[in-house]
């Protein structure tokens, strides 16, 4: 008898009214057909972040067990020691189990997944995050860097569009020429648009972007065709998104309390595709946005400034953010921080070599944060407690951040320690 596949169809940042905002102009009938046919539900993901969740997605276990928290890796006082790769990963995901059982699977675009590659019986496409973009077996790459090609050449929003039509065709592809047990596929258009210039996904014009939400309905339909009667087929989000009206900086909260001691580093590249390189100018212009930010009144404007920008002109302010010398936590003589080596961090860490008990340090912080919301008068947050030893636990459990916040819709938190404590966000 032969055994059910299984196919996981993901995508990053998908929430509810976003597909339903897509289905309501005629995008992804696909997922809506899937729907009426399946049994559809929310589950919490804790912390709503990229790596962290499609790892628990894909091994069935918390980041406790398996050691991925966030973009990057942090030692026990949260200082940043590199970013999470393959390696990171602790626990066997699906693929690495149907390998062990000599099972075929292909997997695309699994975040932590093709760098450094741990190989796997099957095909597969490289992550996002891999430095190298490819695909195996090499008739699969010719087809994958064919229309990766493009991707190449793109700029701005259509290169994310073009990453997803290499993608789905890659999938088609694979699917009509080789037969699999296991199918993991992740498009990450969605969290890719939605981060930058949501209107642009929500309300599509450009032609690139209209021609990938159709080519991904495309490749889900050569799915249902093929697998719908002798499969199971997941379509799952890591997390949702939402459009948002505040900012709330963590870290400005703990260092009006002095529990931060800042230093000075640069911004660095914020998105590898957004192919932004500096000239003179942007560099003039960094310069001149680095000197002035130490000033706290006119750090506070140029911050204000520099958000309504970022707002306006998602895309074409990169070149200039490179440079810019910015205060950030200092991980060897603050007490407790949120990491800003990524925007989107949930958890506070604690330098236990400058606390005498941790235990109650935490409980300050947490009732410091929970004092903020109630000053301010809203319901900021969503969740906040302990993380190290009670929301995660397992081996790695002393990699967690001590604190785990999470926001309500509506508010981010971020991580820097310039502007208003809670201000309109990026």
């Amino acid at each position: 008898m032969k055994n059910r596949s299984v196919i996981i169809i993901g995508f990053d940042a998908m929430s509810w009214n976003i597909f339903d905002a897509l289905r309501n102009r005629g995008f992804l009938g696909s997922l809506e057909y899937l729907r009426q046919k399946g049994i559809c539900g929310s589950i919490e993901t804790i912390p709503p972040l990229t790596p962290p969740m499609w790892t628990s997605i894909t091994s069935g276990v918390n980041p406790g067990k398996h050691g991925v928290y966030a973009f990057y890796r942090y030692n026990s006082s949260g200082r940043a020691i590199g970013l999470n790769n393959a390696l990171a990963v602790r626990h066997p995901r699906i693929h690495d189990m149907a390998s062990y059982f000599g099972l075929r699977s292909l997997v695309i675009n699994l975040p932590l997944f093709g760098w450094p590659l741990i190989k796997i019986r099957g095909a597969y496409v490289a992550d996002y995050f891999s430095p190298r973009h490819y695909a195996w077996p090499d008739k699969l790459n010719r087809i994958f860097m064919e229309y990766y090609s493009e991707c190449e050449k793109a700029v701005g929003p259509c290169r994310y569009a073009y990453w997803n039509i290499a993608l789905a065709e890659t999938l088609m592809h694979a699917l009509e020429t080789m037969d699999f047990d296991y199918v993991f596929v992740m498009f990450d258009i969605v969290d890719r648009l939605i981060h930058k210039d949501p209107d642009k996904l929500l309300n599509p014009k450009l032609k690139c972007i209209i021609d990938a939400l159709n080519t991904i309905d495309k490749a889900i339909r050569t799915v249902i065709h093929k697998y719908l009667d002798d499969a199971l087929i997941i379509v799952v989000s890591d997390h949702g998104a939402d459009l948002v009206k505040k900012e709330v900086l963590i870290n400005a909260i703990l260092a009006e309390k002095g529990l931060i001691t800042w230093r000075y580093e640069k911004i660095g590249k914020p998105d590898p595709m957004d192919k932004a390189s500096p000239n003179i100018l942007t560099k003039i212009v960094s310069s001149f946005v680095s000197h002035i930010i130490k000033y706290e009144h006119l750090g506070n404007v140029i911050t204000t400034l520099g958000r309504y920008i970022t707002r306006i002109a998602p895309f074409t302010v990169s070149s200039v953010l490179m440079d810019i010398q910015r205060p950030v936590p200092d991980p060897d003589k603050s007490i407790a921080f949120v990491p800003t080596d990524q925007h989107f961090m949930y958890g506070v860490y604690i330098n236990e070599n400058l606390v005498v008990n941790v235990s109650v340090t935490v409980q300050k912080i947490i009732d410091t944060i929970k004092n903020f919301e109630k000053k301010y008068g809203e319901q900021i947050f969503y969740y906040i407690d302990r993380g190290r030893g009670a929301l995660y636990r397992g081996p790695y459990e002393n990699e967690a951040p001590h604190i785990v916040i999470v926001p309500n819709p509506g508010y981010s938190a971020g991580a820097s320690l310039t502007g208003k404590p809670i201000d309109k966000p990026y």
